[in-house]
């Protein structure tokens, strides 16, 4: 016996409510098909690990070339324009050599010559750009 009986106009409007994302998966579930990883979480959750690898293994390393070059690190330059809010948020939350991977993915570098080599100020200089409307990305923070 079900919980809740509901006309599919119901249930369409449910699922107009639903963010665009979550639709479809709500729409396989209903018909009882598989529904899809969300996409978004499986990117975050690969980014994460990846971030993880590569912390553990450059955290005593003081070459940056060599912290750049771990495969991890590169894999997350891979990731693409996926990986820049996670990026940004990393480096919001703690400032760490995120900037060549940033400059890989967007193709800018808003760090000024006078701040190379102090790592809060080329934070500084990146979440700056984030957060303009004409240079930084087209998503939200």
């Amino acid at each position: 016996m079900p919980i809740l009986e509901l006309t599919d106009e119901q249930v369409v409007d449910l699922v107009k409510q639903l963010r665009p994302e979550r639709q479809r998966a709500a729409l396989q579930a209903l018909a009882g098909q598989p529904v899809e990883a969300d996409k978004s979480a499986s990117v975050e959750q690969r980014f994460r690990e990846l971030v993880r690898q590569w912390k553990e293994a450059t955290r005593f390393l003081s070459s940056i070339h060599e912290m750049t070059g771990h495969p991890a690190y590169l894999q997350i330059i891979g990731m693409g324009k996926d990986a820049l809010p996670l990026i940004l948020h990393e480096l919001r939350r703690e400032p760490d050599h995120w900037f060549i991977a940033l400059q890989a993915i967007t193709g800018v570098n808003p760090i000024p010559a006078s701040v190379r080599g102090k790592v809060e100020e080329m934070t500084q200089a990146w979440l700056s750009w984030a957060e303009q409307p004409s240079g930084g990305p087209s998503w939200k923070l």
